[in-house]
């Protein structure tokens, strides 16, 4: 979690431009051990071998599959209770209804604001904290 004692782990699969900025952006201050990747077959498989805390995603990669992924992420049982922000540009009407219902934790639209983004990532990991201490 932002601010505690231990690294957190992010997984960013996105492959725009800016991805190297975001990666400062999120790391400038933060405990947040971030591994970026736009490839969603490595993106899969560091998600289950070296499991992060939260995952931010674009769905509109290059290769075309970033929905598979998605639907892959919340369904798979090594995967599937890992927080998803999905981070897009995407304006399709319906879009955010679908994604919720995926159990993807919160939909940002793409650009935001640094703060925005922290806030957004504080919340998802506190929230994530309260649940794991839960069980």
């Amino acid at each position: 979690m932002l601010g505690s004692h231990y690294p957190t782990k992010l997984l960013i699969i996105d492959d725009g431009p800016d991805v190297r900025k975001l990666l400062r952006i999120i790391q400038g201050g933060t405990d947040l051990v971030c591994t970026a990747t736009p490839d969603t077959v490595l993106a899969s498989k560091i998600a289950v071998c070296d499991p992060p805390h939260l995952i931010l995603m674009d769905t509109a990669l290059r290769t075309g599959d970033g929905l598979l992924l998605l639907d892959w992420l919340c369904a798979n049982m090594h995967t599937k209770d890992i927080p998803i922000i999905v981070a897009t540009a995407q304006t399709t009407p319906g879009f955010d209804a679908w994604v919720h219902a995926k159990n993807s934790v919160k939909v940002l639209q793409k650009p935001c604001a640094k703060d925005v983004l922290l806030d957004l990532l504080q919340q998802v990991l506190e929230k994530q904290v309260r649940i794991s201490g839960a069980s």
